[in-house]
């Protein structure tokens, strides 16, 4: 997992205050809880980034204690890590300046390693007490402790953008800013062309073997690369691929396997982690959890643990001892003093296809609660969890169910559920809401509920989509930095594999009757309830001209339609100040329709 993966936990982690009995989403927007790194050598402490303070912490299991280290004013922290149990490195930007720090936690000692005009970053996995590899202009430099100084280079493949070391922290894996995978072996860069679209790659048996998650038939599957470029397919699931591995490093080979079906799935090959797997097992059944660090030893863990009904709350484990320690223990009191709403899954036939989604009812649901469904951006990267969604219990803490669907599609069920959806989503879409509206109109007993349509980017378009073929049946829409025009998006592409790829997932843009159908701004006639679009004027994504020219389409057809352009917002509408307002927005808009009081 990517540092990048691990300091983005945190926009998932959330802040209560002291009294509160409902969700208040206005406390998760404005939170900025610390972030955990790594874990020590030794396991005993915890590499932490506050970023509300702009400060490294260090905090000690047993000792209870923590240790802060401010950075300068105009650092802006980019990474740290561990070379032994009171030794770290800190890695900022200051401008175009980038500095590497030692940092004795101990004896509270800061030093100026390296400073770089150019970009750089600490290169491959753990650093260790000999020194540390920096990663710059396609070659691994190593900085020695005994030199105070660079003492060797390592030449790397063009374009690389990250490195994996053996176990003697010799460089030995590179993967480019394309995805391409490059292996050293022979005393050269050797491309790997066995495998087909590789998402993780990982060495083991001193890099004398590759580990990596890559295309096998449907799925993305488990597989193994030999030194004699060999491949064994290790673990395959026939409908979901996998979405991530752990190498335990201390039997150096695979530790689990972890896809997502519609609850996330563990499957323990090591003893380690099969002991972790029971330990977590006991906070929650089905929880969502993620293995940030691993001790040395291979005893000692650092995690992040989520479910519907748990925020997100990273964890200290001892699996030798079953202890176990909440590191964000304020978060998790003040989650306590909530009632959260339950979240259902759903799972329904159609064409063939195993199609999932989830329910959150409020406490008090009944056959008149009104529901909204959400449907997903991408459409072909993404897909709906198990996990705690903030937005699922804003709604239901207001008194509407909120329903999420992996409509064909999706990713994560096999290349045969994209692909079943390529060229004819808005059919596809159709028919999954269709089916899953059914069953929930059955099972839930929401038979006089009001319906309104909510979704962000491609979700935008599936919500239009749905109020142009099918208006009587909703009571509203919902659109967020939304497409409008897939022709339009064709028109922005720029690169030709790009164009490429669209064309294959989409349709032929070169297509008359095609551009007409997938324009959905030619069929506005047709859309009957309010709508409510919501869009940044900085949205680098979606060009806000998509929603401009929905705004301007709707208003001269005389349709009811509610606008909020958040001037300077981004394509997630990503700064608290503007998701408050996106919220209190679409609360306004929803009383306004009757459908909150």
């Amino acid at each position: 997992m990517t540092r990048q993966t691990i300091l983005a936990l945190v926009v998932s982690a959330f802040c209560f205050s002291t009294n509160a009995q409902q969700f208040v989403i206005e406390d998760w927007l404005n939170l900025n809880e610390p972030t955990p790194i790594e874990l020590s050598p030794g396991g005993d402490k915890v590499l932490w980034y506050n970023g509300e303070l702009n400060a490294l912490e260090v905090q000690s299991i047993n000792e209870r204690r923590l240790k802060r280290f401010s950075l300068k004013s105009g650092e802006r922290f980019v990474d740290a890590r561990f070379t032994d149990e009171t030794y770290i490195l800190l890695h900022t930007q200051n401008g175009t300046y980038h500095r590497v720090f030692g940092v004795d936690s101990e004896n509270s000692i800061i030093k100026l390693l390296i400073e770089e005009k150019e970009s750089l970053s600490i290169g491959g996995n753990r650093a260790s007490a000999s020194g540390f590899w920096v990663l710059q202009s396609n070659q691994m430099r190593w900085f020695s402790f005994d030199k105070w100084q660079f003492s060797e280079s390592l030449a790397l493949p063009e374009f690389s953008l990250a490195v994996k070391q053996d176990g003697n922290n010799q460089p030995c894996v590179a993967i480019t800013r394309s995805g391409d995978v490059w292996w050293y072996r022979s005393s050269k860069w050797q491309s790997i062309k066995q495998l087909e679209n590789i998402t993780r790659v990982e060495p083991v048996n001193q890099c004398n073997e590759l580990i990596a998650v890559a295309r096998s038939g449907n799925t993305q599957a488990l597989q193994l690369l030999t030194e004699s470029n060999q491949t064994k397919l290790l673990f395959r699931h026939n409908e979901f691929d996998i979405s991530d591995v752990w190498i335990d490093a201390v039997e150096d080979k695979v530790g689990g396997v972890f896809y997502h079906s519609a609850l996330p799935q563990v499957k323990a090959s090591s003893q380690s982690m099969a002991q972790l797997q029971a330990i977590l097992n006991t906070l929650e059944v089905n929880s969502y959890w993620q293995v940030l660090d691993q001790s040395d030893s291979g005893t000692h863990w650092l995690l992040a643990l989520e479910s519907p009904t748990r925020p997100i709350s990273f964890y200290w484990v001892d699996s030798s001892a079953a202890k176990v320690k909440v590191l964000s223990q304020s978060m998790a009191d003040e989650s306590k003093k909530i009632t959260w709403a339950k979240t259902h899954v759903l799972e329904t036939r159609v064409k063939g296809f195993n199609v999932t989604g989830y329910l959150t009812l409020p406490n008090a649901a009944n056959a008149s609660t009104p529901l909204v469904v959400r449907f997903h951006g991408g459409p072909f990267a993404v897909r709906d969890f198990w996990r705690f969604d903030p937005e699922a219990q804003w709604f239901a803490s207001k008194g509407i169910a909120f329903l999420t669907i992996n409509y064909r599609g999706s990713s994560g069920f096999g290349l045969s559920y994209q692909k079943s959806a390529f060229g004819n989503l808005r059919e596809v879409i159709e028919q999954d809401l269709e089916q899953m509206l059914s069953q929930v109109k059955r099972s839930f007993q929401l038979s006089k509920s009001p319906i309104c349509l909510y979704g962000a980017s491609f979700g935008g378009y599936a919500v239009l989509s749905e109020l142009i073929e099918n208006s009587d049946e909703y009571r509203c829409g919902i659109l967020v930095s939304s497409v409008t025009s897939l022709p339009l998006i064709y028109e922005s592409l720029e690169n030709e594999s790009d164009k490429q790829i669209f064309q294959q997932q989409f349709g032929s843009p070169i297509n008359e009757e095609w551009k007409v159908k997938n324009n959905l701004l030619l069929q506005l006639d047709e859309v009957e309830k309010p709508v409510l679009v919501i869009y940044g004027t900085e949205d680098e994504k979606v060009s806000p001209q998509h929603s401009e020219l929905l705004v301007e389409g709707l208003k001269r057809r005389n349709k009811s339609v509610t606008v909020l352009a958040i001037s300077g917002a981004d394509h997630q509408i990503s700064r608290a100040s503007d998701r408050v307002d996106l919220y209190q927005r679409i609360t306004e808009f929803l009383k306004q329709l009757g459908i909150l009081i």
